[in-house]
């Protein structure tokens, strides 16, 4: 019981990010769009391709993509982060 409250209040303060002041979270989403576009230009030469190829909206699009996936990996990695001091494990 007490680690299902401990996961509730984890939770809670992952919500809580919203709660920042809004400059915070202003420089917080230029940061993530910032290392967005870096990956994508790196994923262009990764893959041999030239961003003229790509029309102003396919390189929003991926740039949107690759902030959602940035997120997703803080979101997962700050879940990780509680669940190993609680001590459990994600693929028990």
């Amino acid at each position: 019981m007490k680690i299902l409250e401990s996961l509730k209040y984890a939770n809670l303060s992952f919500r809580g990010l919203k709660d920042l002041p809004r400059e915070t979270m202003e420089e917080v989403n230029q940061k993530i769009r910032l290392r967005a576009i870096q990956n994508v230009k790196g994923n262009l030469i990764k893959y041999r391709k030239n961003i003229d190829e790509f029309s102003e909206q396919d390189v929003e699009g991926l740039i949107a993509t690759e902030e959602k996936e940035i997120k997703d990996k803080i979101t997962k990695g700050g879940l990780s982060a509680v669940l190993s001091v609680l001590g459990l494990n994600l693929f028990i």
